[in-house]
């Protein structure tokens, strides 16, 4: 009969096996980046308990100072679930994650400026859980932050924020690990991805045409003037014929708020239906933009109490390609796409009781 002593030896041995296959696998992706010519990757977060699930949106803000603006500057990104990168102010580009993404990379030397810089991400989650990526190198591969204070993380929105004033007191963003990490893994660098400015149809946000509330009759939707209405909590807006573009929502409110979207061709918020994103707001900031180009011509705004008004920023019809944005006509193989399950959707429903089931679409 085996001894104890021998089966706790052989269990040693077995653990001692396992270490050195962890260390291993570890050495294979330090060997791996060398071998890319990749740098160490830090992703970062919020503080918090990942295991909330309640939405989450907040702004994520670093300062550098440059001697002269360099002739190339890649940013590369990556953002889980929703980004909006923006460089002194100006929208340079967005994404949502998925699943063994690429860095997104753009080209951004065209809005430095000697002098003090402003980088603000602009990243929202389904839930608490998420986590981003971000380096800025010149065309030598020079880390242009790697003498910046840390990133801080700013919950509600401020006067000064994109022009690059003074910003409040804020904590520092939390450390979550070095690449690779998490699900994110050790994500490669992607092609340079065209910017809003490069795919812009026209310059300029172009409003809805109409709106209705509930199942009621179309309104002509009014963009000038006095002081706007809040529409309701359910409202679906008409833009007149299919757009390609970032939807825009205008939302009235001094508190974080969450709404469900679906985006169609055809009306229809009182028809079953997928929900296909979220539009968490961060408090203070009265507009929210979608992080992903969409071809649409409805979409029902379902939760969100402060909505005045709806926008779209259109992009060139190429942009869905170029992009690697969602046609909301139909899903994977002609079929439509599966119905978001974030939590908060459930809360949302139970908020909008009644018919409620029936505008939103319930899961069978």
């Amino acid at each position: 009969m085996r001894s104890k002593g021998a089966g706790f030896r052989w269990l040693g041995l077995a653990c001692g096996l396992l270490v050195l296959a962890i260390a291993a696998e570890r050495l294979e992706w330090a060997g791996a980046l060398r071998s890319w010519g990749q740098p160490e990757r830090d992703f970062y977060w919020l503080a918090g308990d990942p295991r909330d699930p309640r939405p989450v949106a907040f702004f994520a803000v670093r300062d550098f100072g440059l001697r002269e603006r360099p002739e190339s500057a890649v940013a590369e990104v990556l953002g889980d679930q929703d980004y909006i990168l923006s460089v002194n102010g100006e929208r340079v580009g967005s994404n949502r994650y998925r699943a063994g993404a690429d860095l997104d990379r753009y080209e951004v030397a065209r809005w430095l400026r000697p002098g003090e810089n402003r980088i603000v991400l602009e990243l929202r989650s389904a839930t608490a859980a998420g986590g981003y990526s971000f380096r800025l190198a010149d065309g030598q591969g020079r880390d242009l932050l790697a003498e910046a204070p840390p990133w801080q993380v700013h919950k509600s929105y401020f006067r000064a924020l994109f022009p690059g004033g003074t910003a409040p007191p804020a904590p520092e963003a939390a450390l979550v690990g070095h690449a690779p990490v998490g699900r994110w893994g050790l994500p490669r660098p992607g092609p340079i991805r065209p910017t809003f400015e490069d795919l812009l149809a026209v310059p300029r946000v172009v409003p809805a045409v109409r709106y209705r509330q509930d199942s009621s009759a179309w309104h002509r939707l009014r963009t000038k003037g006095r002081r706007r209405e809040s529409l309701g909590p359910r409202v679906e807006f008409d833009f007149g014929a299919p757009v390609t573009g970032y939807l825009q929502l205008e939302v009235r409110g001094r508190e974080a708020a969450t709404g469900l979207l679906r985006f169609s061709l055809s009306p229809g918020i009182a028809e079953p239906g997928p929900i296909h994103a979220l539009a968490t707001m961060i408090p203070q900031r009265g507009l929210w933009q979608d992080a992903v180009v969409r071809r649409f011509r409805y979409v029902d705004v379902l939760g969100l109490d402060g909505v005045t008004g709806a926008g779209v920023l259109p992009m060139v019809d190429d942009s869905l390609e170029a992009l690697g944005g969602a046609d909301e006509s139909e899903g994977l193989l002609g079929l439509p796409a599966p119905p978001l399950r974030a939590p908060v959707e459930d809360v949302i429903r139970r908020e909008l009781e009644g018919d409620a089931g029936l505008a939103l679409g319930e899961s069978r």
